[in-house]
């Protein structure tokens, strides 16, 4: 029997509760003993200049968050004189170190090829972080201080500007990497592993997860795929996770909070990445507008299409500033067309969440690295999610 005492180490009232946590909790692993080393090395061999002169005693090593799988970590000389602008050997960089690869694009588990391919590439077209290394067990990148794009950010127009011309920028990127969409192939085989996992269909019934009790997952996710299906979004090149997280408001600039006009955004994150749906990002980004990724317990309302009509004008005269007139001269790459798919798409998103976090046991050897009782429950407030989108899908017949 599952009781809801099994939670106690994790009784949050509200999804608040749990975003306060999430900032420490939800570092992935253990700091290995030897990281101050490991990186001092790193650093000697990708980077040399000032780094070849450090020992572990003058240089300070720091944890930060590092997504669902990954270390990441900040590494920076303590002190000492600066380096001349001839050597551009920079003094702090973020160091990431691989772990096991949650979300397999391209069908080859532990591939990391495309992780170098991509890196290189947004960082070479600056929609990514500078590369100053990559070596078999990770990447050294420059260290960025910034925010996160927030709430307040969605209203500042300079920013919201540079995060949809990003993304045009993106999606009509020429990547080396296979080109076939693989969404719905993945989406099944977490379905399928859902399941047959016996520890969430006993967590259902105990705690009388009704969402998932009363509707049928299969047929929502067949649903959500009949609506893809109709709505032809174009394959193209796509980030996957593009999420607030992983929007950065760089903070290196004199600008005060009240004067942003200098701020830049820089995306991170492209573990995920591959060819597939253009609404996909599309979707990620709606689902925060006006929202936070973690708030899961309040009702979900799109946007209203006089908000999303001027961010997807910026998006479409940005990809015809690049890729030509002849972008615009198709009906797909129309403005109701591309509306359709955010819409659409935002379900995919929400449909892919509630199926990576129910699908995930910490026991597996492909799991998210996570507490046991944390992930189960999250897979509770999951459920509630789920019921969420269960109703959401109702109002989507005009697209049917």
């Amino acid at each position: 029997m599952i009781s809801n005492s099994e939670y106690s180490e994790y009784n949050f009232k509200s999804m608040t509760d749990f975003n306060a946590t999430n900032q420490t909790d939800l570092i992935r692993g253990e700091t290995p003993v030897d990281i101050v080393d490991t990186c001092l090395q790193l650093c000697k061999q990708y980077l040399s200049g000032v780094w070849t002169q450090q020992t572990v005693d003058t240089i300070e090593v720091k944890r930060i968050t590092g997504g669902l799988t990954n270390h990441m970590y900040c590494c920076r000389i303590k002190s000492g004189g600066e380096e001349s602008p001839q050597t551009a050997v920079p003094r702090e960089v973020a160091i990431r170190l691989y772990g096991r690869k949650n979300l397999i694009t391209d069908g080859i588990d532990g591939e990391r090829l495309s992780d170098i391919i991509i890196g290189l590439m947004v960082s070479h077209n600056g929609l990514g972080p500078r590369v100053y290394g990559m070596f078999n067990g990770g990447q050294i990148l420059a260290y960025y201080k910034h925010r996160h794009f927030g709430l307040a950010d969605q209203n500042r127009p300079q920013l919201v500007l540079q995060v949809f011309e990003g993304l045009a920028r993106i999606h009509a990127m020429d990547v080396p990497v296979k080109r076939e969409h693989w969404f719905f192939t993945t989406a099944y085989n977490w379905y399928n592993i859902i399941e047959n996992d016996t520890k969430t269909q006993t967590l259902v019934n105990e705690l009388n997860l009704n969402a998932l009790k009363t509707h049928s997952l299969k047929a929502e996710l067949n649903f959500v795929k009949q609506l893809v299906d109709k709505c032809d979004s174009p394959l193209v090149f796509c980030h996957n996770d593009f999420r607030s997280v992983n929007i950065m408001v760089l903070e290196d600039s004199d600008c005060s909070a009240d004067d942003n006009s200098d701020e830049r955004v820089l995306f991170c994150d492209y573990e995920s990445s591959s060819y597939g749906y253009r609404g996909h990002d599309l979707g990620y980004i709606i689902n925060e507008w006006g929202r936070s990724l973690w708030d899961v317990q309040k009702p979900h309302i799109f946007p209203l299409d006089s908000t999303l009509i001027p961010l997807i004008e910026i998006y479409v005269n940005e990809c015809r500033r690049v890729l030509g007139n002849r972008f615009t001269e198709s009906e797909i790459n129309s403005v109701r067309h591309i509306l359709i798919e955010m819409k659409i798409f935002s379900l995919v998103c929400m449909m892919s969440g509630v199926l990576i976090l129910l699908k995930n046991d910490p026991d597996a050897g492909d799991a998210l690295d996570m507490d046991k009782n944390l992930t189960m429950h999250i897979k509770k407030l999951t459920a509630q999610k789920f019921d969420c989108i269960c109703k959401v899908m109702k109002s989507f017949g005009e697209y049917q």
